[in-house]
């Protein structure tokens, strides 16, 4: 009976422990962060989007304690190609509008923990100090790709595509990848598209127009990010400490957030 008994219970924690590593298999989702401004909000509309640099830097202190390791975005794009599990412990990290502020504040400190980023430029806005927020410079988008940083494209002038006509979100998406080989002399393969807008024709203009990925914010209905040209992202906030900064890590966060209509 004793024998049974014991056979039964090991029997179940089996089944347990596969059904967990299914459930893991099926539904994990490697969780790609998005930060926009690293510096102090202005004016109330600009918190949601900001963190400050000392959160910032607890954040990826947090990352190297708690052992994830950062991919890069070629690393990321191998594995969304092959539909490859990943590590529950790997994590992806991203900046929308190429603000001066992310190669002051955000660039020192993921190369003083080795951690590699991808940057999306709107590529007409490169340099402009004259605008709210100012936008980095040529010289220092070549600095960060020579450190190892992925210079990406937030298309031309970081419009949102689903008011524009199809031939107008066809040029933004094509000059802006045109624009940024040219003045960076590598290759432009990331697409994040501006507050996560896209239309149903905007992911065959992407792949056309040579790109291997393109990302919305949390706009769309694919929670497991299977489609490489509707990839959601995990937006971070000056709140993400402790216990929410680890949901957010924890590769299921977007079964437990309401999704948006992409247009």
């Amino acid at each position: 009976m004793a024998r049974r008994k014991a056979w039964l219970v090991g029997l179940s924690a089996a089944i347990i422990i596969i059904g967990a590593v299914s459930f893991y298999r099926a539904f994990y989702v490697v969780p790609v962060f998005m930060y926009h401004r690293i510096g102090y909000p202005a004016v109330e509309k600009d918190r949601a989007n900001t963190v400050s640099p000392e959160r910032f830097r607890a954040q990826m202190n947090a990352l190297k304690v708690w052992g994830y390791r950062v991919l890069s975005m070629d690393d990321y794009a191998r594995a969304v190609d092959d539909r490859k599990n990943l590590c529950c412990r790997s994590v992806v990290i991203t900046f929308d509008d190429g603000i001066l502020n992310n190669y002051t504040e955000a660039f020192p400190v993921l190369r003083e923990h080795g951690f590699s980023a991808a940057f999306f430029i709107p590529a007409a806005k490169v340099g402009r100090l004259d605008i709210d927020p100012p936008r980095m410079s040529w010289p220092q988008l070549e600095e960060m790709a020579r450190a190892g940083m992925t210079i990406g494209s937030h298309l031309l002038t970081e419009p949102y595509l689903p008011e524009l006509t199809p031939e107008a979100r066809r040029q933004e998406i094509v000059e802006s990848r045109r624009i940024l080989e040219e003045k960076l002399a590598r290759p432009v393969k990331y697409l994040a598209y501006p507050v996560g807008g896209f239309t149903p024709d905007a992911g065959e203009m992407v792949r056309e127009a040579g790109y291997r990925l393109a990302f919305t914010t949390n706009r769309g209905h694919h929670r497991l990010n299977r489609d490489p040209f509707e990839l959601r992202r995990v937006r971070v906030n000056e709140k993400d400490r402790g216990p929410v900064l680890w949901a957010k890590l924890s590769g299921f966060y977007n079964f437990f957030r309401t999704t948006k209509n992409p247009y």
